[in-house]
């Protein structure tokens, strides 16, 4: 029994270089620092938005907001996988209305920060990923 714990114990210490060796074909000396660096950089599979696609749903999302909606977008910081939306209202219902038309335009949308701006009105963000409809 000694024996085999001893086996075992060596065995998993060696695992997770075997398996990056055999994925990779590589050796490593640190393969969960490697595979994750690797993760980084691939670019497909994942969620993610292009800028065209994230500023044509947006554009769709305003136009389908109902006369009247006072709202005004004051940053939008694109990112692949999240893109954030900064901008002020005149009342929290306009900020759902835009909430609303943001996820039936292909977004998942949560509601960040909510501030009520000294003389009236809110400032608001949105994070904004792939998801939606």
């Amino acid at each position: 029994m000694l024996v085999q714990n001893k086996y075992m114990a060596e065995s998993f210490a060696a695992a997770p270089s075997e398996v990056y060796r055999l994925t990779t074909g590589e050796v490593s000396r640190s393969p969960l620092a490697d595979i994750t660096k690797r993760l980084r950089l691939l670019t497909g599979g994942g969620v993610q938005l292009t800028l065209e696609g994230t500023l044509a749903n947006f554009a769709a999302a305003w136009k389908t907001l109902p006369a009247g909606t006072d709202i005004k977008v004051d940053a939008i910081r694109y990112g692949r996988e999240r893109t954030e939306i900064e901008g002020q209202a005149s009342k929290t219902d306009h900020i759902q209305l835009l909430r609303d038309a943001l996820a039936k335009n292909g977004f998942t949308v949560k509601l960040g920060d909510v501030q009520q701006i000294p003389g009236g009105g809110m400032r608001f963000t949105l994070n904004l990923a792939e998801g939606g409809r």
